[in-house]
């Protein structure tokens, strides 16, 4: 029985090896998925706090099954998220590091 599990878990890794070498995955190198891997911290941050905010405020105005009630907020975190990645997280990240670095090589 122990060797069928281990068999079964030998042949799963092996699948997962293969199907990340193989090209089934090249779609994630596209600019699209980039940018979002370019902003998913800041947006990780920001789209439950802000979208609700956003989402709760346009219900007066659309039907609450309205696809604008998503579509807007949607767009507005993307911008915002790209804003701040690129203006605010990268630069202090940087900062971070250089000061890191610098305090690391006076001691």
């Amino acid at each position: 029985m122990d060797q069928n599990i281990e068999a079964i878990i030998l042949i799963v890794i092996i699948g997962v090896f293969y199907f990340l070498e193989s090209e089934v995955f090249n779609f994630l190198e596209s600019k699209f998925f980039q940018f979002l891997g370019y902003i998913s911290y800041v947006l990780y941050l920001t789209h439950m706090n802000i979208g609700y905010v956003i989402m709760k405020s346009l219900v007066p105005f659309y039907d609450s099954i309205s696809v604008l009630i998503i579509l807007i907020p949607l767009i507005f975190i993307l911008g915002l998220s790209y804003f701040l990645s690129k203006f605010i997280e990268k630069p202090l990240v940087k900062y971070a590091n250089t000061t890191f670095f610098s305090i690391l090589k006076m001691k």
